[in-house]
């Protein structure tokens, strides 16, 4: 028996695969980015800036009370 000539296989070609990974990888980003913008606004939405209370006359205690 002889063989006469060589015979390569054909090789692979893993298109679906890569393209759903892709797809997998690209979904995954935009959905953490999407989540990470929508815990940025909620947490600045439940923590606003404080702001400094206005000082009123009446709030001023004089140093000496008395009452008769």
């Amino acid at each position: 028996m002889r063989i006469s000539g060589i015979t390569y296989a054909t090789r692979k070609t893993h298109r679906i695969r890569n393209t759903f990974l892709f797809l997998l990888i690209v979904l995954l980003t935009a959905s953490v980015s999407l989540l990470s913008l929508l815990l940025f606004y909620v947490w600045r939405y439940t923590h606003p800036p404080k702001l400094s209370v206005p000082l009123f006359p009446s709030q001023v205690t004089p140093s000496e009370v008395s009452f008769t």
